[in-house]
């Protein structure tokens, strides 16, 4: 099987993303290691999305990944989404903050 799908400058499809799995689960921010999971729950996909799109397998290849993959991924996004939540409320307050400053000066 070739894979060959998508641009081949640094890789196929799969390739890519798995060069990001790679990239990302050696990262040194936690949040970038997170990524670096989903992205791994994703690579199987992308094998078979980059096989049924060069014409080696079918879409049904893609179907089974993407059905036997979603669990890890959807695990993998809590994760990230748990990760991000603990910043929701600061930002939140950060941007309430500025707009009241901006409208107390006279801006909008």
């Amino acid at each position: 099987m070739s894979g060959e799908f998508g641009s081949d400058i640094g890789g196929y499809f799969h390739s890519k993303i798995g060069y990001a799995v790679d990239d990302c689960t050696a990262g040194r921010d936690e949040l970038t290691r997170l990524w670096g999971d989903f992205l791994g729950a994703f690579e199987p996909v992308s094998r078979a999305i980059s096989w049924s799109e060069a014409g080696d397998s079918s879409e049904v290849d893609t179907i089974m990944a993407s059905m036997a993959q979603v669990p890890r991924i959807e695990a993998a996004l809590a994760k990230i989404k748990g990760k991000l939540e603990i910043y929701d409320a600061v930002v939140r307050r950060a941007v309430c903050i500025k707009a009241a400053g901006r409208k107390a000066s006279g801006h909008k």
